[in-house]
């Protein structure tokens, strides 16, 4: 069940961590994949986490999923 969910808790099975907001950008992890996107706010790191929640419920890693939102 941890696997298909997303939250700000790590007993979630997808959460955003080592988030940094530096001017107009953010960077952060969700399983071990970076992720780095021209927006500001901790709300879209969740947002990200709950986008690749729904992508692994497809067979899409987290690693493809950053690589798609570059």
């Amino acid at each position: 069940k941890a696997d298909k969910t997303f939250g700000e808790d790590r007993k979630a099975g997808f959460y955003p961590y080592d988030f940094i907001q530096k001017g107009f950008s953010i960077s952060f992890k969700i399983k071990g994949s970076e992720f780095h996107l021209k927006t500001i706010g901790f709300h879209n790191a969740m947002n990200t986490a709950a986008a690749v929640a729904v992508c692994s419920l497809y067979g899409i890693s987290p690693e493809n999923a950053a690589s798609a939102m570059r």
